[in-house]
């Protein structure tokens, strides 16, 4: 009877003493067996009070098993409420984790993970944690093995608290020391790298303090071996609102700024004498504002920018000169600026050679109101890197000319050569003598007097300055001589303009010389001829008319008083007119006069060869762009004409 109620409350006690729990989503106990997450079957031990448990899904698939404390606690799976062995399974139910908890809650020994590989079905096992308690230190070893074979140790004091870190490479060699505590609030923190040779490296000062509910840090970091300061970091809420890098010479290399209000980023670069080389500053939106500088080829370029559009000075820089300087506003060009050309691609010289610098001007409109180009020649430097024009950019009036002077000028070709002879001057007025007639020339204007024209011509305007425009408007009647004599009305507007000044060598020698581009919109019209043999032209419209574009320029020597180079083109469009000076004298369809000789006397034998003016081997050359074929229209005759503006230099 003893030995049954003995068995009776055995049993009693052993059933007593298991018993199966649930949890929810949140790892809560839970009086709903049918809503639960998860369920835990627990036995109490009857050595030690602890309870022996495996925890489960409700479809049987283990989670982990271990030991517990306290079955009640807040937490279940707290480290505090953990005892031995502790096993974690992955979701096929095999052992991924395995650690050991002390008597304290705390994680001793090795940590042991296992995976299992889907590709081979190999199940494999790796060291990767080890805790060790140095009790005379009352702290702990925490280190973590790598899969690498690197490790880092976690130093942590009696109440579990990290007061270190050591960094060891595969071979086990201490790569970084960190140490750190806290005073008055201020956590201060010490870095110690090293090199492979051992040897300490780098020292990095960390300093943390809470202020108005964020924290604040700041960073020094030291070359160890040259005692020298590297860079400055100061953070804010963990990330950086400053970073400053140093050079040997403890000059400042880069600048890194952020705004955490308004999310803005600056970062800047120096080169070793302290020069700004590169700087960017992107806003919250990513658009450039303020300044923008980069390097490029050789070059440093400097913009400004207000919400993402050029806005303010933009400047290019090579070897401390200045090459480019343009304004915007909004976007759009205005004001004063230049950019500097240089020699490139065939041209022999070196591309660092400067051919010109092309200047311009814009108004608030962002609309072009004037632009010209400077050789080299006339071109120095200031102490800002900026050019300067030199005295030789301005004519400030009409030449003085002295009579008997021979001017020889080749057009059209090599084997056409008109003579000059200057008779006399009168005051503006001075009277060439050709083969066959006598040319009047107003020296203010360089242009022919005609006294059957209305209106005046002037193809060039003193004083010259760079930039200058003007306008004339005239009109005259022009009659063809010949076997097969006729006349037509010809009405033309003008606007010229000094775009350049640049040195130029044509047969005759090298000159300075100002540029002068002519574009003249002419209507021809009213053709007419007594010749019998030109009576059965007809005109193709009504009206008679034909309209077109002629652009002439120019090229003026001040020293001679007398233009050495003149280049004509016609068309009736004016996009297929040469787009600039040196563009026409490469032209075949141009007709080119070019000065070969000037002096007192007769220039009949050695004639020098042409530079240009042999690119054209005959008189009616210069036209492009006409859509007529030959036909017994009027119109062909006239668009086939540019003699208004050919054969003589003005």
């Amino acid at each position: 009877m003893f030995k049954r109620m003995l068995l009776c409350s055995l049993l009693f006690s052993h059933f007593s003493l298991a018993e199966m729990l649930y949890l929810d989503k949140d790892m809560k106990l839970s009086n709903d067996s049918e809503a639960a997450w998860y369920k835990m079957e627990t036995v109490k031990e009857e050595s030690g009070g602890r309870w022996k448990f495996t925890l489960t899904r409700k479809n049987g698939a283990r989670v982990s098993s271990g030991h517990l404390v306290d079955l009640h606690a807040d937490f279940l799976f707290a480290a505090k409420n953990l005892r031995g062995e502790f096993i974690d399974y992955d979701s096929g139910r095999r052992v991924k984790v395995v650690k050991n908890f002390d008597d304290s809650g705390k994680v001793n020994g090795a940590v042991y993970e296992y995976a299992y590989s889907e590709y081979d079905g190999k199940y494999t096992e790796r060291l990767a944690r080890i805790y060790h308690y140095v009790s005379a230190y009352e702290s702990v070893d925490d280190k973590i093995i790598n899969s690498d074979g690197s490790s880092l140790v976690f130093v942590r004091d009696k109440n579990d608290e990290v007061i270190g870190t050591n960094h060891y490479d595969k071979n086990n060699k201490l790569k970084k020391n960190t140490y750190h505590k806290i005073i008055k609030g201020i956590d201060y923190e010490i870095s110690e790298e090293y090199g492979e040779d051992s040897q300490l490296k780098n020292i990095i000062k960390n300093y943390h303090i809470k202020k108005e509910g964020a924290l604040w840090g700041y960073t020094e970091r030291f070359d160890a071996q040259n005692h020298l300061l590297t860079q400055k970091v100061a953070d804010y809420q963990h990330e950086p609102a400053s970073v400053i890098t140093y050079g040997a010479d403890q000059q400042v290399l880069e600048r890194h700024i952020f705004s955490h209000y308004n999310r803005m980023k600056l970062h800047e670069f120096f080169d070793a004498d302290g020069h700004l080389i590169k700087r960017d500053n992107i806003d919250e939106d990513g658009r450039q504002q303020g300044l923008h500088i980069f390097e490029l080829d050789g070059e440093t370029i400097a913009h400004n920018y207000k919400d993402g559009k050029l806005d303010g000075l933009s400047t290019i820089t090579r070897k401390g000169r200045i090459v480019s300087m343009q304004y915007f506003k909004q976007g759009k060009l205005v004001s004063n600026g230049y950019r500097t050309i240089f020699f490139t691609g065939a041209d022999s010289r070196s591309t660092e050679q400067i051919k010109n610098i092309y200047f311009f001007e814009y108004n608030e409109q962002s609309e072009l109101i004037s632009d010209y180009n400077v050789g080299a020649e006339y071109i120095r430097w200031n102490d800002n890197g900026e050019p300067i024009l030199a005295n030789e950019a301005i004519a400030h009036s009409a030449p003085a000319l002295t009579p008997d002077v021979m001017s020889l000028y080749s057009y059209g070709g090599k084997d056409h050569f008109l003579p000059l002879m200057l008779e006399s001057v009168d005051k503006d007025v001075a009277v060439y003598n050709l083969p066959d007639q006598k040319v009047n020339v107003q020296l203010s204007t360089q242009s022919v007097v005609n006294p059957d024209r209305l209106g005046e011509v002037r193809n060039l305007l003193f004083p010259l300055t760079l930039g200058k425009i003007w306008k004339d408007e005239w009109e005259m009647p022009v009659e063809m001589k010949g076997e097969l004599p006729w006349r037509y009305h010809y009405q033309g507007k003008s606007t010229s303009k000094v775009i350049g000044l640049e040195k130029i060598t044509v047969a005759a020698g090298e000159y300075d010389a100002f540029v002068i581009q002519r574009v003249t919109k002419w209507t021809k019209s009213h053709p007419v001829s007594q010749n019998p043999s030109l009576r059965g032209l007809t005109c193709q419209v009504k009206e008679c008319t034909l309209a077109g574009y002629n652009q002439t320029f120019f090229w003026y020597a001040p020293q001679l008083g007398s233009i050495v180079l003149k280049a004509v083109e016609e068309s009736e469009n004016p996009l297929l007119l040469a787009e600039s000076s040196a563009k026409i004298l490469a032209a075949r369809h141009a007709v080119i006069i070019e000065l070969v000789y000037q002096g007192t006397k007769p220039a009949d034998v050695d004639l020098p060869p042409t530079k240009y003016a042999s690119l054209s081997d005959a008189t009616d050359q210069g036209i492009v762009g006409h859509v007529f074929r030959p036909n017994n229209s009027w119109e062909y005759m006239m668009a086939g004409d540019i003699s208004v503006t050919t054969r003589l230099p003005w």
